[in-house]
This record gives structure tokens, sequence and C-alpha cells, in this order.
């Protein structure tokens, strides 16, 4: 009886190995996508705080605007913005970030309050 526990224990932890050992190369670079996007987010936010501390905006309009847009941070978004650095360097990056403020600030008040945000664009 013993015997016939071991084996299948042993059978049972060869099985789970294999099973475990195909999807873990396909979720490693997921994870590492998802962290490299966190570290971007979080670079182009503190740009975005620098920007607003050299500006005359009101402080609860730079809150607001912060929750906002790193909701317009998307996956997708950060993509195209490191596609047109590339291709067309930090200040066509910089307009566009202006760009994609427009929805964030337009959800905390007058627009008039987003200085021009260039300390993300380099973060890009």
């Amino acid at each position: 009886m013993r015997q016939r526990f071991l084996a299948a224990s042993l059978a049972l932890a060869l099985l789970c190995s294999a099973c475990g050992g195909g999807s873990q190369p396909t979720r490693a670079p997921s994870i590492a996508r998802a962290e490299q996007s966190r570290r971007l987010v979080t670079a182009v936010i503190l740009g975005v705080q620098r920007d607003f501390r050299e500006s005359t905006s009101p402080a609860w309009f730079a809150s607001c605007f912060l929750i906002e847009f790193r909701a317009e941070l998307t996956d997708q978004a950060l993509g195209k913005l490191a596609a047109i650095k590339q291709s067309a360097g930090e200040p066509a990056v910089a307009r566009a970030l202006n760009r994609l403020a427009v929805p964030a600030a337009d959800r905390c008040g007058p627009r008039r309050f987003v200085p021009e945000l260039l300390g993300p664009a380099s973060a890009l």
C-alpha cells in the first residue's frame, strides 16, 4: 500500500511539474511587461508632478489631474508614446502627452491649469 502511495505521489509530482513548467515561460514575459509598464507610468507621473510643481496651477487641480491622467496611461497609450518618441523625438512625444492630457484635464476643471508636459517626455 505504501509503495502505491509513493508511486502515485511521484507520478502526480511529475505531472504537476510538467504542467507548471509549460506555463512558466509564458507567464514570466507578461509579468516583466507589467513591471516595465508600471515603472514607465511611475516615471511619467513623476515628470508630470515636476511640471505641476513648477507651474502656478492650483494644488486641488494637480491632485485631481494626476489621478485622472494615470488612468489615461494604458499599455496601448504608452506603446504609442514610445513609438512616437522613437520615430519623431522628444518634442513630438511632449505634444502627444499634452493631447493625451486633455480628457483628464476636462474631468478635473479648466484645461488651462495643465502645464506644458515636458518632464514626462524624457521618461519615455
